[in-house]
């Protein structure tokens, strides 16, 4: 028989017959041997104490590939219409360089010059969402992670 211990707030658990163990999105499902309901624990809370504290930072649930990207705002936008222009002007491809000089730049911007670029920020954010209304995530099935229990 395999078991589990791990700590939590309420003491240390021990879990006896332990078969396989689900990872959801913010929750563990620990299933056992003749128990019909799963243990559910926090997902830190059984990573920290079966692989460390150092591995159970590292392990995470991989993303959903179908969802929809979050869009860029104005500035982002901005930045990508400018950013070589700015890259030429200080003629220095360091990021903290060119991404201050932007930042100052945005900053002079009048709201008229700056209005393209908030309305294509609009427009993809209506994009998006109207691309979540018809996004549907994965169900707890398709998306458990399964890991090899020692």
């Amino acid at each position: 028989m395999t078991s589990i211990s791990f700590e939590s707030n309420s003491g240390t658990t021990t879990l006896q017959g332990v078969t396989r163990i689900e990872f959801g999105k913010r929750k563990a499902r620990v299933f056992y041997e003749g128990a019909e309901n799963p243990f559910e624990c926090t997902f830190h809370a059984l990573t920290s104490s079966y692989f460390g504290t150092k591995r159970a930072s590292k392990l995470r649930k991989p993303k959903d590939p179908n969802r929809p990207k979050r869009p860029k705002n104005a500035y982002m936008l901005y930045c990508i219409d400018v950013r070589e222009k700015v890259k030429q002007e200080l003629n220095t491809t360091k990021v903290s360089d060119v991404q201050k000089r932007l930042g100052e730049l945005w900053k002079e911007l009048s709201t008229s010059d700056k209005q393209p670029y908030v309305d294509k920020s609009k427009s993809l954010s209506d994009e998006y969402q109207e691309a979540m209304k018809t996004y549907t995530p994965t169900t707890i099935e398709e998306e458990v992670v399964l890991i090899k229990i020692r």
